[in-house]
């Protein structure tokens, strides 16, 4: 939807690097029924769908993650810089 819609407002979120991401709000907004993605009021359903998707990524990177820590402290005990 055009982010100057009548109710749509959006606000950014400053994360860790180089990701830029935002929150949108939606207030009253009116949508065409062509411009429906999915069923009327199904949004809830889309939106659990699609986090659990990211919920798999994050866990992918909570794991590496988990391991370079891990082999960091390894190296520190080692003195192996």
């Amino acid at each position: 939807m055009p982010n100057d819609d009548p109710g749509f407002s959006y606000t950014p979120i400053v994360t860790v690097g180089q990701a830029t991401t935002t929150a949108t709000y939606y207030d009253e907004v009116r949508v065409p029924y062509s411009n429906l993605v999915g069923d009327l009021h199904g949004g809830w359903g889309l939106i659990a769908s699609q986090l659990n998707h990211e919920r798999v990524g994050l866990a992918a990177v909570s794991v590496l993650s988990f391991r370079t820590v891990r082999r960091c402290r390894r190296m520190g005990r080692n003195n192996q810089y």
